[in-house]
């Protein structure tokens, strides 16, 4: 993953076993410094929502 990303780009990551997964992986990765249009994107605003 690191290879597909800027130099700049910051790679947070980590492990745990957790017995309960039964032989299970679950992966998180946490990327800051990525540059990215969907990420700059601007969504509208649709205002509060009343209850």
């Amino acid at each position: 993953m690191k290879r597909s990303l800027p130099p700049k780009a910051k790679v947070v990551w980590g492990a745990r076993v957790d017995e309960e997964m039964h032989g299970s992986v679950s992966v998180m990765a946490v990327v800051t410094g990525v540059e990215s249009a969907f990420l700059k994107r601007r969504e509208k605003r649709l205002g509060p929502i009343k209850l």
